[in-house]
Order: structure tokens, then C-alpha cells, then sequence
């Protein structure tokens, strides 16, 4: 049985073929490292703005926080919201209260659309974070 000889077609045909497999594999690995490299900046701005929420009185958290929410997705906003569910001031060390029943509710406009930032003043400088919302202006 003679061997058939190689020809200029047939290696054509076979780098055709196995580039037709390849580049879709090539595109979706681009895709997911572009979609890692979106995640970890997302992840970068999300621990500057929880150590901002972890250290910091709340009012300054409000004015500190604002800069970040322009360049940051949906997603982050769901994350933020979060973190501030579990993110409370410390207990006051002088009894000096504020209205402790009373809610107060924060509206932040953006150019994207409006940060709600709903509490409890617990002293003059403690703020308890009940929810902070986030919404897109249509």
C-alpha cells in the first residue's frame, strides 16, 4: 500500500479545519481574561470602598463613597449593598443620643442615578447603616 503524497490542497484544507476550531476557542479566552480583568478592578474599588465604610464616620463614608459609584457596575452596587447591611458604627461610650428611633434616609444624585442611604444616627458621630440602594436614571 503506497503512501499518498501530501499536497498543497489537503494542508490547506487541514489548517482550515483546525482553525475553524481554534478561533472560537481563541475568542472565548479572550473574552473570559477581559472579563477577569473587569472583575479584579471591580473587586479593587470594592475594598476601597469597604474599608471606607469600616473605618471612617459616616458622613465621611457618604462624601468618600460617591466618586467610586460613577465607574462602577450593577453588580457592585448589589455588593456594596451587602457590605453595608453587615457594616454598623461602633456603640457609642457616652449616652448622648441622637432621635435613636428615628431613620434617617440620604439621597446622593449622580449622573447615573440616585444612591439611597437609609440609617440610625446612634451619637453624633455613629451611624448604624440599615440599606443603601442604587438607582439607574432611566
Amino acid at each position: 500500500m503506497a503512501l499518498k503524497k501530501l499536497r498543497f490542497e489537503d494542508i490547506l484544507l487541514g489548517l482550515t479545519l483546525s482553525l475553524t476550531f481554534l478561533y472560537p476557542l481563541i475568542i472565548t479566552l479572550i473574552i473570559l481574561y477581559q472579563d477577569a480583568k473587569r472583575k479584579e478592578k471591580e473587586m479593587k474599588i470594592f475594598q476601597k470602598v469597604e474599608n471606607i465604610f469600616l473605618s471612617k464616620r459616616c458622613r465621611e463614608r457618604i462624601l468618600e463613597i460617591v466618586p467610586y459609584l460613577e465607574f462602577v457596575s450593577d453588580s457592585f452596587i448589589e455588593k456594596l449593598i451587602k457590605v453595608c447591611e453587615f457594616t454598623s458604627g461602633k456603640k457609642p461610650k457616652d449616652k448622648e443620643y441622637k432621635n435613636l428611633e428615628e431613620e434617617s434616609l440620604y439621597l446622593i444624585e449622580l449622573e447615573r442615578g440616585t444612591l439611597k442611604v437609609l440609617g440610625k444616627w446612634i451619637s453624633d458621630e455613629e451611624f448604624k447603616l440599615l440599606l443603601i440602594t442604587y438607582e439607574p436614571k432611566t
